[in-house]
């Protein structure tokens, strides 16, 4: 099943791919487009997913209002960093995760090393402490 919502700049779909729950953000993540985008992943929560996927490669703008909706599923899912995955976030989506000091709030999935944490521009491993600059 797969549910959609959009506007000229901003598109939001479910995918339910029996293994895991996935959100497709694509364009910009400011106050209009944070209500749909929260309503969308409502309606996918309440299937139970222990898991999701928040696919944010074309994910172009994030605001504060869109970061609240990040955290909103973040602490749905009960605070677990590996419960919210963001998928290939853009570098303004990752600019804006670290000037909010939230990186670590959540698991990532195609930062280019497979390794389910984020690394920031290259550097190291920001979950353990090492920075990333």
């Amino acid at each position: 099943m797969a549910l959609t919502n959009s506007s000229d700049y901003f598109t939001v779909q479910a995918i339910d791919t029996g293994d895991e729950q996935i959100v497709v953000v694509k364009g910009e993540i400011d106050l209009a487009a944070a209500e749909p985008l929260w309503r969308v992943i409502t309606s996918v929560l309440a299937r139970g997913p222990k898991r999701l996927v928040i696919d944010m490669v074309d994910t172009t703008f994030l605001d504060s209002s869109g970061l609240e909706v990040l955290l909103r599923a973040h602490a749905a899912l009960g605070r677990l960093p590996e419960a919210t995955v963001l998928r290939t976030p853009s570098p303004p989506v990752r600019r804006v995760l670290e000037l909010a000091g939230v990186v670590d709030f959540f698991a990532y999935d195609g930062d280019g090393d497979g390794d389910g944490t984020y690394d920031g521009d290259g550097g190291g491993d920001r979950r353990d402490g090492s920075g990333g600059t």
